[in-house]
């Protein structure tokens, strides 16, 4: 004989039912959502690890535009005080959206990145709070460097203009012969020995002399001072770890 059905009994079937099913889906999101995490928290690990295993070996699934030679990294960095650190060095925090970028290429590259350089400002390996604009890169090998992605604020245009005297030696002396000279012009007439209009030759000569002065004065004066505070030329610490 056939059970009588009870209709409150199947209500708590169904929902048995449907709370097992939801709880699987939520078990599985919940795996999935930690698989991720654990993914990107050892990407993370791995960028601050510095370890020196280069290279991606198929590297067809690369963008050629984010390819750059450590020479024209060398030069962009002298030309804007920049510099050129393992990513172990970097005070900073990762974004996410690196994090991620990064993970996407390790998947069509079918292999993990180890070595990671960022190109920044010296305070941003000093300082976790700098705001001023990082660029990761992804070391490749035989002097070769793939762009992951850049945050943070772009430079000024008056970055250019400051790091131009800092850039060597040749840039400084330039520089101090451009104030030299325009500290000359720009120097009141009433300054210097009083000249007829009929000598303006002589006023030349001596403004050009004065220009040499201040010139010299400035370049000297630029040196003991690079001295006294253990400041070098761009273009030889580029790449060094030290606070100079």
């Amino acid at each position: 004989m056939l059970k009588a059905i009870d209709i409150l009994e199947e209500l708590n079937k169904e929902r048995d039912s449907l709370r097992a099913n939801q709880d699987e889906l939520i078990t599985e999101a919940h795996h999935i959502l930690f698989d991720e995490f654990s993914t990107e928290n050892e990407i993370r690990n791995r960028i601050f690890a510095g370890k020196n295993a280069v290279g991606i070996h198929q590297e067809y699934v690369l963008d050629k535009a984010d390819i750059y030679s450590i020479d024209v990294i060398r030069k962009t960095c002298s030309k804007f005080r920049l510099r050129f650190l393992d990513a172990s060095l970097y005070k900073g925090e990762i974004p996410e959206e690196a994090v991620m970028k990064i993970k996407n290429l390790e998947k069509r590259a079918g292999q993990k990145i180890e070595h990671f350089k960022i190109i920044a400002p010296a305070d941003r390996f000093k300082l976790k709070d700098s705001t001023k604009d990082p660029v990761l890169l992804a070391d490749l090998g035989a002097g070769r460097y793939y762009k992951i992605h850049k945050w943070g604020n772009d430079m000024s245009p008056l970055k250019r203009i400051l790091s131009f005297p800092l850039q060597n030696a040749f840039h400084l002396g330039l520089t101090a012969v451009i104030f030299g000279f325009l500290t000359s012009i720009l120097l009141p007439d009433s300054f210097l020995p009083q000249t007829s209009w009929d000598s303006i030759f002589k006023l030349g000569l001596t403004k050009i002399y004065l220009s040499f002065i201040f010139a010299s004065f400035f370049f000297v004066g630029s040196l003991i001072l690079g001295i006294l505070t253990s400041k070098e030329f761009s273009e030889d610490v580029w790449n060094s770890k030290f606070f100079n």
